[in-house]
């Protein structure tokens, strides 16, 4: 008997796994899902780091060349001051645009862990710019009334037009922004993310998460004085404790923008600037009045959140899968 013709069975595939959580799960634990293997955001931090070096070397090196050009110096005059811990102005100018070039490549990193760049900003899947806007306004307010108590009791530096102060004010106005959140991405992001992640109790990987993040800030910063080093570290621990309550990164982009707008727009006024002096004995306890500044706005931010205005928890529509 001749065998008989059937039609073809369908052939089942699985759907792939998801890259996002499928419990509601804090920012900090978000690497914590079914399709994401536990070496891929070991990966994407070693690959950050490399990045981070390459880029951080070779642009501040482009703005050397633009002192010897503009300041009249020699390459090996300026190279000595380097050494005695005296950077030229555009050399610092281009320090922040080379971790602004970073944002980008924060994208790149994420798609190494395999969850959409989105979810990096917040568990939401995006940036949440109306919330942003907000935490900015009361950033302004707070770091406004500090730096007006910071001039009235601390001498300041002389300042003075120079050739070349316009220009610079307008590059370090448009990178400075993007420099803030590149750092808030990389550490509060990624660092405090993939820390987190890889320990299963909520509680120890914020714990560690936090800690290890904040600690490898204050370290990046590259302070010898103790003050410094302890605002670094506190207004880190600040931040991260914002990103988990509010789920998302803006209350830190918004802390960190208003930080180095303030700070960094008296740099083009200054012959020779000493924003990145951070030597042992620049700072003293005065210093630490920032975090009152600092933890202004990280308390409007959490009291938004308890109020359920933004999500703490994510994602807000878990999905059987979704490509990075």
């Amino acid at each position: 008997m001749p065998p008989q013709w059937a039609p073809p069975q369908p052939q089942w595939t699985p759907a792939p796994a998801s890259p996002l959580p499928t419990t509601p799960t804090a920012y900090h634990h978000f690497f914590r899902a079914p399709g994401i293997a536990p070496w891929r955001p070991i990966v994407a931090l070693g690959a950050g780091a490399a990045l981070f070096l390459v880029v951080t070397t070779v642009v501040p090196m482009l703005g050397l060349l633009v002192d010897v050009q503009v300041g009249g110096g020699s390459l090996g005059g300026y190279l000595d001051d380097i050494v005695d811990g005296v950077l030229p102005r555009w050399m610092t100018a281009f320090a922040f645009v080379s971790i602004a070039l970073m944002l980008p490549l924060c994208a790149v990193l994420a798609r190494i862990v395999g969850q959409p760049f989105g979810y990096l900003s917040s568990v939401t899947g995006r940036f949440r710019w109306g919330f942003f806007w907000r935490m900015m306004a009361v950033a302004v307010v707070a770091f406004g009334i500090l730096t007006a108590v910071n001039l009235a009791i601390s001498p300041q530096p002389p300042l003075e037009v120079l050739s070349d102060s316009w220009p610079m004010l307008v590059v370090l106005l448009v990178a400075i922004p993007f420099q803030a959140a590149a750092e808030e991405y990389m550490l509060r992001g990624l660092v405090f993310r993939a820390v987190g992640s890889w320990l299963p109790d909520p509680r120890a990987g914020l714990a560690v998460g936090a800690l290890v993040s904040s600690l490898l800030f204050a370290v990046l910063h590259g302070a010898s004085d103790p003050w410094l080093n302890a605002f670094y570290f506190g207004m880190a621990l600040l931040c991260c404790y914002a990103t988990w309550r509010t789920g998302g990164l803006e209350v830190a982009v918004a802390v960190h923008v208003v930080n180095n707008l303030i700070a960094a727009s008296f740099l083009p006024f200054m012959p020779t600037p000493d924003v990145f002096d951070r030597e042992a004995g620049v700072g003293d306890p005065t210093v630490l009045l920032q975090l009152l500044a600092v933890g202004a706005v990280v308390a409007a931010g959490s009291l938004w959140a308890a109020r359920g205005r933004v999500a703490a928890l994510g994602p807000t529509a878990t999905r059987a899968a979704v490509q990075p």
